[in-house]
């Protein structure tokens, strides 16, 4: 065996094993890195990317603000994943979100929105008033409208059972849950990242590691080749072979076969026995940061279905206005004077006082609910069958599995480029 072959037995299986591991672990790191979009901007590529139809903003390389550069293909469909989730644990259907409505406490949702509606609740008291009674309002001093007010916070109890009663009944029409989740996940990839990266990270390890496994054989398969065709660009094009079915059977192994077939080598594919872990914890995320008592009490006043809140504001408020009116009523008709005004003042601010209901710790209620979010939705998950939990996973990676297989190609295709300079052809 003379030199020249000799060097190419030795360094062509040792470039391909090399190959193999740097295109699975770039190909992972390509997965989840970088959580926000970084490139360059292109001239004329931002108005291009808003005409309606164009590819712009449908792939990672390419932002819809016109740069060209790269954002991990997980960040980058989030929002895609945490809504095909929410659908398989919910179904597309009412009833299944209606389920999850039900292990809510819209006591707790009632009482936290009364707080963060102050602002709107003095307003929408303004509205009723004028509308309703609109001579009166513009007679009414200063402080006899605050008195009116003061009233209509008096009456806040009762308001708020109201309120949980109407939420209670039918929460679905003022939120939606997996447009919260879907939101959440989307300002959030790192959730998204964090349960991949955790619940599939010896899956992940084993994949990097298979491409030298896989590599370093068909190095010695492209030795061969290279005997009997010893062409300058049998490299080249045998390195864009090997990086390229390197990536596809990485793939190929984390969601393949879904169910169990014994004459695969791997059996089954590697993320499915993940599923229980991955559902705890997209069900622990879940409930911890966005099905909580906050969370939905603000959607309830800024989300999409928010006009649906202020209308029940308004009608829960309505009555209240009018009983906070009425001794307003009754001192302008006998054009009291300021000391009857004030008194009217206090006796509102004291009734304030009296019916207010005692702050309470809801530490304890909100863990409760947390709690039985968590398990709702792990249960949900957990009885998802194989193919529906792949779907999922996929639903993030599918649509951009190809570059993954360019990736591999490219890194292929200047391996060989590198032996044949290196080495000589």
């Amino acid at each position: 065996m003379d030199s020249r072959t000799l060097t190419d037995l030795i360094s062509i299986p040792l470039f391909t094993g090399v190959l193999g591991y740097l295109t699975n672990w770039t190909g992972v790191l390509m997965l989840f890195k970088p959580l926000r979009f970084y490139g360059i901007p292109v001239p004329g590529l931002r108005t291009v990317s808003r005409r309606p139809g164009r590819w712009a903003g449908a792939l990672p390389l390419v932002s819809h603000a016109g740069a060209v550069g790269w954002q991990g293909i997980i960040p980058a469909r989030a929002d895609t994943m945490a809504r095909t989730a929410m659908e398989l644990a919910l179904g597309t259907e009412v009833g299944g979100a209606a389920e999850l409505y039900r292990e809510l406490e819209p006591e707790r949702i009632a009482d936290r929105l009364a707080a963060l509606a102050q602002p709107q609740i003095r307003g929408v008291v303004e509205q009723i008033a004028r509308t309703e009674h609109p001579q009166l309002w513009r007679d009414l001093p200063v402080v006899a409208r605050e008195g009116v007010h003061a009233r209509v916070q008096s009456q806040l109890p009762r308001i708020v059972e109201h309120l949980a009663a109407e939420l209670g009944g039918d929460l679905s029409q003022f939120i939606d849950a997996r447009q919260l989740v879907t939101q959440y996940f989307h300002a959030h990839p790192e959730q998204l990242n964090e349960l991949f990266t955790s619940a599939g990270r010896r899956e992940l390890r084993f994949i990097q590691n298979f491409g030298f496994y896989f590599g370093v054989p068909m190095g010695f398969v492209l030795f061969a080749i290279v005997q009997v065709y010893p062409r300058s660009w049998v490299l080249p094009v045998g390195g864009v072979l090997i990086g390229g079915a390197v990536n596809y059977l990485g793939l190929t192994m984390l969601f393949a076969p879904v169910h169990a077939r014994r004459w695969i080598p791997w059996h089954q594919a590697l993320l499915v026995r993940r599923q229980p872990e991955v559902g705890e914890q997209f069900a622990a995320s879940v409930a911890d940061n966005v099905m909580t008592v906050d969370n939905i009490a603000a959607d309830l006043l800024t989300g999409l279905r928010s006009e649906r809140t202020m209308r029940l504001l308004h009608s829960t408020l309505r009555p209240a206005v009018g009983t906070a009116i009425g001794p307003a009523r009754a001192a302008v008709r006998a054009a009291i004077g300021s000391r009857e005004f004030d008194q009217l003042r206090l006796s509102a601010g004291a009734d304030t006082a009296q019916s207010r209901r005692p702050a309470v710790d809801g530490t304890d209620l909100e863990g409760h609910q947390v709690a039985k979010v968590r398990t709702f939705l792990a249960l949900r998950m957990h009885k998802l069958a194989p193919d529906e939990f792949v779907a999922l996973l996929r639903s993030g990676i599918g649509q951009d599995e190809w570059l993954l297989l360019v990736h591999g190609g490219l890194l292929g295709l200047l391996a060989g480029v590198l032996h044949l300079t290196l080495f000589g052809g």
